[in-house]
């Protein structure tokens, strides 16, 4: 039967693809293994197929050329900045067509960008450059494409190698960290100094050490080359810059001179029109002269003091400098001897300071809309500290924008820019908007009553995207509180401990890490559990007498006993593998006292690689997690029957994506109703959503066949008890009319896209059935 069928889907995929490709995607599906390691395998290799299959036979990839539309400039972006977070930065290098974008402190902030940013996206990273070894900025470097597709070179101290090897060996199979580390270039700085040449720009690798915590500092060297047009250089060989259409005949002649003072400006060699003779760069240009850029991490006294006695950081080598990042918190920034070394530097040089200020529009974009939540609907969307309101933060934004100015540059070769200017403007434009609707908006949630108004147990979403973080939804993140002193955290994405901080704010965090007792990690899937080391160094420095219980994949327990060359977790957590729980039976009853459960039960779901969801059961209520897990699970839907809330994974909310979904073993929308209703769920609640879905979802909150519970979806930062699920579905109703524009982009982007995607759901309709 599977022979025949096999043939069949071949004799399609040949109708759309060329015949080797059809044969590769046919015998893919059919080759399919259920195990761990061929799983997660297979998976990779399908999913790198099936976008590629998507381009319709015959039809021309889109390719981009950089030999003769690049400038030759060199850009430096601030991707994060701010005292709670690890800075980010990117220099760009354009040179003789050629563009290389040089990575610093990578992380999870160029996938946020990436995702989010309003201008251009960012290529995928080729050079990443560490400050330091931290096992978490390793762990979130090695999602999606990273470590398939080209040879990534990174920089950094001795022991990077090292780490990143063990992170790959204790998440993926050894298979994979085998190709994965094989298409990765170390350059570990092993001495006090270390020059590299890479492409045409010279790296200064300076270490600082203090506490036998090693600091990389980098000096980069950028190549001399000719810089913007010289006007009395072009006027000496009569060409004159600033004609107008009125000075020529033919609208030819005035294209062909646009097109000659066009490459004249990328410092590119163009045909003079008038006297057919060809200009180079040279005979217009200016040399300039050697620049450099000094990056600087410096977060202890112990790093002031060694770097202020390195002789590599000294006046002598501060000439050419153009430039200074400075990944420096306040307390050293401030300081007297970091303030008089400052003044060695030119008055021209420029300083960027990346520990101290927030000035990123993307970060705004997560506090309005809970500000717009908030508004809508105050119990749903609580804030837990005194908040601005919209109005006051639009007047913020207003603020920014007039200071923004100051933090643009244009030196010479150099164009440094920590945010551009119009994405304030459009966040300006568009909070101003929602101040309108909001205002004409009446919503009447008020009305609506509260049935025994009980406090706990409590749903706090800290995060309900998939793999990719977007300023409207963080990755997978649940807080559940039993009681007010008592809670347990439910997967544990890269972003986990700055939603909670941006949930609960400042003065409430301690308290809420310490009332976290267990922490549950369904499976090693870097967005479920790369915010796991940070949560665990958090907790230990804001709670460090907190004893915490882990439940989670043997893997990732591994992963986490590396950490303890940096920081020690022996003493404040019991690490428990999912897989052996059945000799942990002392350890799990513990927790349920703890979390004043009667049960504690993780059942296992079918995702490829070993996951587990979560049946919670209090004194009259029962929550069920599934993780990521394919529809009508038998264990799930056994352990969890009746109960309270069902929050299940519901990737896409379209049924014409299920074939892709089940690929990826996830749900669609109507998979998880069905799951429920066989569950007899009261409530479901749908998350995990994919990252092309706007804050408020297209959906019909009535289109649930015949289920006879409420259907409700995931929002960041939404607090939810059984007794204010009544609240959502006005809520919804509202916020289908704040974000009507957004939905409405995103009916027109869907509509595009389907084209493309319907041609391979028709080759694939057998597989659909024979998998369903």
């Amino acid at each position: 039967m599977l022979l025949i069928v096999r043939q069949l889907v071949l004799t399609k995929c040949n109708i759309l693809f060329s015949p080797i490709k059809a044969r590769q995607i046919s015998m893919s599906i059919f080759s399919y293994q259920r195990k761990d390691d061929a799983d997660f395998e297979f998976r990779l290799k399908w999913s790198a197929m099936y976008k590629e299959a998507l381009i319709p036979k015959g039809s021309k990839k889109r390719t981009t050329t950089t030999s003769e539309n690049t400038f030759r400039r060199t850009k430096v972006c601030v991707l994060k900045c701010g005292p709670e977070r690890m800075p980010s930065l990117s220099v760009q290098v354009a040179y003789n067509g050629q563009i290389n974008t040089y990575y610093f402190n990578y992380k999870s902030a160029v996938q946020y960008n990436q995702s989010c940013n309003l201008t251009a996206r960012l290529k995928p990273p080729e050079k990443l450059l560490f400050t330091a070894v931290n096992t978490s900025e390793i762990l979130s470097c090695f999602d999606t494409p990273i470590v398939r597709d080209k040879i990534v070179t990174l920089y950094g101290p001795k022991g990077l190698h090292d780490t990143t090897q063990s992170v790959l060996r204790h998440l993926t199979s050894a298979l994979f960290c085998e190709k994965a580390m094989g298409k990765l270039v170390f350059n570990e700085l092993h001495s006090n100094e270390m020059e590299i040449k890479d492409n045409n720009l010279n790296i200064k690798m300076i270490k600082i050490e203090a506490n036998k915590i090693p600091r990389v500092c980098y000096i980069l060297t950028l190549p001399n080359h000719y810089s913007e047009v010289d006007k009395e250089k072009c006027k000496s060989l009569g060409i004159d810059l600033e004609k107008v259409r009125t000075d020529f005949s033919s609208l030819e002649d005035f294209k062909a001179y646009k097109e000659f003072v066009s490459r004249l400006s990328k410092q590119l060699p163009a045909i003079d029109p008038d006297s057919e003779t060809t200009i180079y760069p040279e005979d217009v240009c200016n040399k300039s002269s050697e620049s450099k850029l000094l990056i600087i991490d410096c977060p202890t006294p112990g790093h002031l003091g060694a770097m202020l006695n390195n002789p590599h950081l000294s006046e002598t080598n501060f000439k050419d400098i153009k430039l200074v990042a400075h990944m420096v918190p306040k307390h050293i920034s401030s300081s007297y001897h970091y303030q008089k070394w400052l003044k060695l530097f030119d008055k021209d040089c420029v300083h960027l300071w990346l520990g101290t200020t927030f000035s990123d529009s993307q970060l705004l974009v997560p506090d309005r809309n809970r500000m717009i939540l908030h508004q809508v609907d105050p119990v749903l969307f609580p804030f837990h500290e005194k908040q601005e309101s919209l109005k006051s933060f639009h007047d913020k934004i207003s603020s920014v924008s007039s200071l923004h100015d100051s933090y643009e540059y244009h030196i010479t070769d150099v164009v440094a820019k920590i945010d551009p200017l119009e994405r304030f403007e459009k966040l300006q434009r568009e909070t101003s908007k929602y101040i309108e609707l909001l205002d004409d908006i009446q919503t009447s949630n008020a009305d609506v009553p509260a049935r025994n108004n009980r406090s706990y147990p409590r749903l706090v979403v800290l995060g309900c995207g998939g793999t990719t973080s977007t300023t409207e939804r963080s990755g997978p993140c649940f807080l559940i509180q039993t009681s007010a002193d008592t809670s347990i955290l439910m997967d544990c994405t890269g972003l986990a401990y700055t939603q909670l901080y941006r949930h609960f704010g400042a003065k409430k965090i301690a308290s809420v890490l310490s009332s976290i007792k267990v922490i549950f990690i369904s499976h090693r899937h870097l967005d479920h559990c790369s915010g796991l080391p940070q949560m665990l160094y958090m907790m230990k420095k804001h709670c460090p007498q907190n004893h915490v219980n882990v439940i989670l994949p043997a893997f990732i327990k591994k992963m986490v006993w590396t950490l303890t060359n940096e920081v020690d977790f022996t003493q404040q957590c019991t690490f428990l593998p999912t897989e052996n729980l059945k000799y942990f039976w002392h350890e799990i009853t513990a927790c349920e006292q703890l979390l004043h459960l009667k049960n504690l039960l993780p059942v296992k779901v079918d995702h490829g690689v070993s996951t587990h969801g979560l049946v919670l059961s209090g004194a009259n209520w029962k929550i069920v997690y599934s993780s990521d897990t394919l529809p009508m699970n038998k264990n799930l839907t056994k352990e969890g029957c009746s109960a309270d809330l069902l929050i299940h994974d519901s990737l896409y909310l379209e049924d014409r994506h299920r074939l892709e979904t089940q690929m990826k073993r996830h749900s669609v929308r109507s998979d998880a109703i069905r799951t429920a209703h066989a569950m007899k769920a009261k409530n479901v609640l749908l998350t995990h959503f994919s990252a092309s879905y706007p804050v408020a979802l297209p959906i019909d909150l009535n289109d649930k066949g015949d289920y006879k519970g409420s259907v409700m979806y995931a929002m960041d930062n939404m607090e939810l008890t059984l007794d204010t699920v009544s609240r959502f579905p006005q809520t919804h109703e509202t916020l289908q009319k704040v974000f009507a524009d957004k939905l409405k982009l995103h009916q027109e982007n869907l509509s595009k896209s389907s084209i493309k995607t319907n041609n391979i759901l028709e080759s694939f309709k057998l597989v659909d059935g024979l998998m369903s």
